[in-house]
């Protein structure tokens, strides 16, 4: 067996020392010198907006659309909630009937109807101040319902009343494909 010269070695343990020392001296500063890392995650807002347009008697609600005002992309899910009001604002007891105290027309199209009563949106509003391709705003939904008309009157003091109720999720952030942002808020 060839034995290294004493020069050799020497300059190989030198080498091994160095690197040793280097490493440990570079490990020993990064731990105590720096300091924790935070990881901070902001959740992204998506509060909703509706639009929606009347004649001057307020007799025809149409253009219902909802705006996305957050900063991130959402779904959208809505109720339509129709009553007779009094001009206090108190509901009575006797439900309006579509097609015979009202008629509305509405995007199933866009918009589908659950099983729970909300109609859920099929696509994905952008942030706001997406702006529009094509003359289609990216933020804002298509038309939930077109038009709706009261045709008769209602119990003495009370007008239709038609209320839309929106709720939005988030549309970034869930990479399971088993938990969809609509199947997780809303079992969808």
């Amino acid at each position: 067996m060839n034995k290294l010269p004493k020069r050799t070695t020497a300059l190989l343990v030198s080498i091994v020392l160095i690197l040793t020392v280097g490493v440990g001296s570079t490990l020993a500063y990064l731990v105590t010198n720096a300091g924790p890392v935070t990881n901070t995650f902001d959740p992204g807002e998506v509060p909703p907006t509706i639009n929606e347009e009347f004649d001057e008697n307020r007799k025809l609600k149409e253009n219902v659309t909802v705006t996305n005002l957050g900063d991130a992309r959402a779904y959208v899910r809505a109720a339509i909630v129709v009553t007779w009001k009094d001009k206090d604002g108190n509901v009575a007891p006797e439900v309006p009937n579509l097609d015979v105290d009202y008629d509305m027309s509405i995007n199933t199209a866009d918009w589908t109807k659950k099983h729970d009563g909300f109609y859920l949106y099929e696509g994905i509003l952008e942030a706001n101040g997406t702006k529009s391709v094509n003359n289609k705003a990216l933020d804002t939904s298509t038309n939930l319902i077109q038009s709706a008309k009261q045709l008769k009157d209602g119990p003495d003091g009370y007008t239709l009343s038609i209320e839309i109720l929106v709720q939005t999720v988030q549309a970034e952030g869930h990479h399971d494909v088993d938990k969809t942002p609509i199947k997780e808020a809303w079992g969808y």
